[in-house]
């Protein structure tokens, strides 16, 4: 009896010492707590690989304008464009069903959103400071519930537990995830049309700004396939239009 009285005091000690450092370690519980949010997250374990294919198709097709940019699309028979103001996107459906969609942009403003939401962890004070950038996107998505670990600092810990809570809200990254570079571009692909995925997602970056492209396509037999050549030649194909000067107008005299 003493001997049972005597393991299950021991017990009890073990655990209470166990629960006081947890509490007392903020980093322990930080990363506790990322790998407890990826057990039914396996988006979370995923980071950008190399473009296993990166040919060009030969095949010229139609170009377009879109917000100071000139992009050849992956086909010519265009059937319908339509804007889109209020998410700032442009819409271009060809005659076989497939279309692409155009954005300035990507996930900046429902990312931003959701770590104002109030389940959202604290915001760390780093990442207030940090543009939305190639960089930034990369962090997110290079980040992954090993990198957090209980022996950072706890600034570090709390940085990179939002980096992962912000992969998490990505819809994206459930594909996936390809890096790319383009003569004005570095960005990431998601998905990629060798298993013929119904969404194709390319998030651009540039300097001067960003450009999001989906391209839809129609299940088998029903359009043609999208190809990977084809995507990468409307990839490369994105460039910058000059805007021309309004010329100048003679001064009136009195």
């Amino acid at each position: 009896m003493r001997r049972s009285s005597a393991l299950t005091f021991l017990l009890v000690a073990v655990l209470a010492t166990a629960a006081t450092t947890v509490y007392n370690w903020p980093q322990l519980r930080i990363a506790l707590a990322a790998r407890y949010m990826s057990r039914d997250q396996p988006k979370l374990w995923k980071t950008p690989v190399p473009l296993p294919d990166v040919s060009i198709s030969p095949t010229p097709h139609k170009k377009i304008s879109y917000l100071g940019y000139e992009i050849e699309l992956p086909w010519d028979d265009v059937t319908l464009e339509k804007d889109f103001p209020d998410t700032n996107a442009h819409v271009v459906f060809s005659g076989s069903g497939n279309s692409v969609t155009l954005s300035a942009g990507d996930l900046v403003e429902q990312l931003i959103a959701a770590r104002k939401r109030k389940d959202a962890p604290r915001q760390n004070p780093a990442l207030q400071t940090m543009q939305y950038s190639y960089d930034f996107r990369r962090e997110i998505l290079e980040m992954t519930p090993a990198k957090i670990s209980p022996f950072m600092s706890r600034e570090d810990a709390s940085r990179d537990f939002s980096l992962l809570f912000m992969k998490m809200l990505s819809p994206d990254v459930d594909a996936e995830i390809y890096e790319l570079q383009t003569p004005y571009f570095r960005g990431f692909q998601f998905e990629g049309p060798r298993t013929r995925p119904f969404t194709v997602v390319d998030d651009l970056y540039a300097p001067d700004g960003m450009l999001e492209l989906r391209f839809f396509q129609r299940g088998p037999g029903l359009a043609p396939v999208l190809t990977q050549p084809e995507i990468n030649r409307v990839l490369q194909s994105i460039h910058k239009v000059p805007t021309p000067s309004p010329a100048p107008t003679r001064e009136s005299r009195p």
